[in-house]
This record gives structure tokens, C-alpha cells and sequence, in this order.
């Protein structure tokens, strides 16, 4: 487990003078099974006093107002943060036509960050022929392998897998990088 001490500033300068400044702030790292919030502060400048709740998705929403006149706004917000070492993965995986029903969901949900921490780019269109490639080459049979892409297996072709149609600076790589 690790612990993270964790500082962010937020500053506002005016032109002019502002008052009656109502702000709310979603700073406070949340509380789930991979981490734990130790501690949290937040202060702004002037000086403020705070009320919060939970919103909808189970972030910590604080709410202050300043309504003196001022010419800048200073959030700080301090935490500590216990990260929890990830559970195990199970020893059975998960079968393929299991994900294959999730793929849309998690498509939609997460593309972008998986894209970005595996150290993905290029078009969709790539990285899904090259995911294709990957399950080939680890003998995935065919039909299983159209029912994970999201084909349909009925009437689906043959197709032919190519260097054309994947990143060559993924060919290479285990998928259990993914």
C-alpha cells in the first residue's frame, strides 16, 4: 500500500472588484476500494466557511461563498490518500463471450483511458485490428473471436489479418499488456 500526500491550488485574479462569489469544488479523492481518504482540507483566501454532501455519483461536493468584496479567489485543498494494492485477478479469467457482452458498455465507458494507459494511439479502426490480430495469434478460435469484436458470427467472413491493417509498433506486444 501506498500513501500520497496530495496539495492542489486553484487561484483567481479579477480586474476589478467581485462580490457574492458562490463556487462549489469537487477536490476530495474518493473512497472506494482501491483507496482510502486519510485526511482532506480545504481553505480558500478570504477566508470562507464550507458545507458539503455527496452528489449523485459519490463525489464530495464543497460549497462556500464569499460575499465581501475581493480581488482574488485562492482554493487549497490537501489530502492524504492510502492506495490499496489491487485484488488478484481471478486464476479463471473471464471467458471471452462474458467480455464480448460488456464490450459496448466498456467501449463507450473507458476507450480513451484504456487507449491512453496502454500506450495506444491511433484510429479505433487500428487498435481493433490490431486486438484482432493479437487474439489470432494467440489461437482464439475464430468464432469467439468475431463474438468479442462484435460481430455476429452468423454469415461473418473470413478475414484476412495483415500489416495493413495493424500498428506495427503493436504486433509485437503480450496481450497481457492490455
Amino acid at each position: 500500500m501506498n500513501r500520497y500526500r496530495l496539495f492542489h491550488i486553484t487561484e483567481f485574479q479579477y480586474d476589478g472588484p467581485v462580490s457574492e462569489s458562490y463556487n462549489e469544488v469537487r477536490l476530495r479523492p474518493l473512497q472506494d476500494e482501491m483507496q482510502s481518504c486519510l485526511s482532506f482540507r480545504l481553505s480558500t483566501e478570504p477566508a470562507s466557511s464550507t458545507s458539503s454532501y455527496l452528489d449523485f455519483f459519490g463525489n464530495w461536493v464543497h460549497q462556500f461563498n464569499i460575499l465581501r468584496d475581493h480581488r482574488s479567489l485562492k482554493i487549497e485543498a490537501e489530502c492524504v490518500v492510502l492506495v490499496h494494492a489491487p485484488k488478484p485477478p481471478s486464476p479463471d479469467g473471464m471467458p471471452l463471450p462474458q467480455l464480448a457482452a460488456m464490450q459496448e458498455h466498456l467501449t463507450d465507458e473507458f476507450f480513451d483511458l484504456l487507449a491512453e494507459r496502454a500506450g495506444l494511439s491511433g484510429s479505433p479502426n487500428v487498435i481493433r485490428h490490431t486486438v484482432r490480430t493479437w487474439l489470432a495469434e494467440y489461437n482464439v478460435p475464430d468464432q469467439e473471436a468475431d463474438v468479442f469484436m462484435g460481430h455476429r458470427p452468423e454469415g461473418t467472413a473470413t478475414r484476412k489479418l495483415s500489416s495493413e491493417n495493424t500498428n506495427p509498433a503493436y504486433t509485437d506486444w503480450p496481450v497481457t499488456n492490455m
